[in-house]
């Protein structure tokens, strides 16, 4: 018969990182993009950050949607590679702060 080994004594068991809001941010995005580019300069317009609809129509949405299209390739792999990236402040933060985070800076970029 093999020893007993004392419980402390095991390896801890491996815990599977899903980063669930980087992986929502980089399909939004990604998404986004492509769904822009299809359906061309209308969407753009239909999705952009303009204050007017904001503030007088009370669009809300627009002020998350804005910042699901870029306007070129170039900048998508930018976008990629920092989403790609901030998987490890959502490590070191958690899912719920980290979103928060998202949706605070979201917010603050539209004001500006």
């Amino acid at each position: 018969r093999p020893p007993m080994l004392p419980p402390d004594a095991l390896p801890a068991p491996r815990r599977r990182l899903t980063f669930p809001i980087s992986r929502l941010l980089f399909s939004a995005v990604v998404l986004g993009t492509l769904l822009t580019a299809a359906l061309g300069p209308a969407a753009r317009g239909a999705l952009a950050l303009a204050p007017g609809p904001v503030l007088v129509d009370v669009q809300l949405w627009r002020i998350l949607t804005h910042a699901t299209f870029v306007s070129g390739p170039g900048e998508l792999v930018l976008v990629i590679a920092l989403v790609f990236h901030l998987r490890i402040v959502e490590q070191m933060l958690g899912s719920s702060r980290f979103a928060t985070l998202v949706v605070v800076s979201t917010c603050v970029s539209a004001l500006g």
